[in-house]
């Protein structure tokens, strides 16, 4: 665990403090363990590779449309989930502890 907490304040210390910056401590969580963590896996890149196959013959700017919409679909989804999950983990953390 200490690791990922050096981990975390090296991240907001060197993190841009640009309007783009995430806006919430969760969001800077979520931000750092994405940097630290890969998820892609085998299957992820085996969706991908089926997408880009259905894509054929569109053109490159079709394609990049539909990339551009499903990779904001799956970026959404993913970070809903780890939200979630913190605040399960939390709650849990809270329910043992009580």
């Amino acid at each position: 665990m200490q690791k990922y907490l050096e981990k975390l304040q090296t991240y907001a210390v060197s993190s841009d403090t640009s309007k783009d910056a995430p806006a919430t401590i969760l969001e800077l969580l979520y931000d750092a363990y994405g940097e630290y963590h890969n998820t892609e896996d085998e299957a992820i890149r085996e969706a991908f590779g089926r997408l880009y196959e259905s894509m054929h013959g569109k053109t490159l700017t079709e394609e990049d449309e539909i990339i551009y919409a499903v990779c904001s679909l799956c970026r959404e989804h993913e970070r809903t989930g780890f939200s979630e999950g913190v605040k399960v983990g939390l709650r849990l953390a809270s329910e043992i502890t009580d």
